[in-house]
């Protein structure tokens, strides 16, 4: 779905089935472009990271991925994308090709070794955030009701908007 917080209109996408992986998505500058990593977990991709055109998710740009390490990608401006895959896995799909004003490069010294954090952070900090609090994980025995847990919590804030005195809590 496409919300045009301009003018408060919803334009409807379309449904996809399988996952898209939140946290390595990212919308272009202008809002135009959408960068997504996606998983069916069935041939011939099984995981991917495309670029589309909002509301929609159809490929415009698509590189394979094989698996859920990494993947995702960034604008780093309207004409650049950070792509978050291993140097192996940069070569886009048969059949697809971005214009040539379009720079793809890697996501920073270890692209494709993370997963959520290296685009989410990045995305945050970009956006005027600021982690506060560094989250603990704690790692539980096999069979535990929870595997990881997270505490003290990671905390970011952003300074409120409209109220210097406040911030904003993610």
């Amino acid at each position: 779905m496409l919300w045009r917080t301009d003018t408060d209109q919803f334009y409807v996408g379309q449904w996809f089935k399988g996952r898209i992986y939140e946290r390595r998505c990212d919308l272009s500058p202008s809002g135009e472009r959408l960068i997504y990593f996606a998983a069916s977990y069935k041939h011939p991709y099984v995981t991917w990271t495309a670029v589309s055109k909002p509301p929609f998710l159809t490929a415009v740009a698509l590189w394979p991925k094989g698996d859920a390490w990494g993947g995702g990608g960034l604008f780093a401006k309207e004409g650049e994308i950070l792509l978050n895959h291993r140097p192996a896995e940069m070569k886009m799909a048969d059949g697809f090709q971005l214009p040539k004003f379009v720079v793809v490069k890697p996501l920073g010294d270890y692209s494709g070794c993370g997963e959520d954090d290296p685009i989410c952070d990045r995305r945050l900090i970009r956006g005027g955030w600021k982690k506060v609090q560094e989250g603990k994980t704690k790692r539980h025995k096999l069979g535990a009701p929870m595997w990881i847990t997270i505490d003290p919590a990671e905390i970011w804030v952003k300074p409120h908007p409209k109220n210097d005195k406040h911030d904003l809590e993610s």
